[in-house]
């Protein structure tokens, strides 16, 4: 279900955005919905590279040798 919001945009933003949904052919709202969408992956992500930093150094002598291993294996770089 979707659900209207209102917010406010700088003009500059505004209209990049009404150029590039023009060019693309794509509502204005699909942009701002995968913008957001993204937005929130790449935080999510954050917060997990966090958490498993924090087991590490928090209790680095608890950490089961599966989590570990998964966490060595992590890429904190991948964007």
């Amino acid at each position: 279900m979707k659900v209207k919001v209102g917010t406010q945009l700088d003009e500059e933003v505004l209209q990049a955005l009404k150029v590039r949904a023009a060019a693309e052919r794509i509502p204005m709202a699909e942009i701002i919905q995968d913008a957001v969408s993204r937005y929130l992956k790449d935080d999510r992500r954050r917060n997990q590279r966090r958490d498993s930093l924090l087991r590490i150094f928090n209790n680095p002598s608890r950490i089961p040798d599966r989590d570990f291993a998964e966490i060595l294996e992590a890429d904190y770089y991948e964007q």
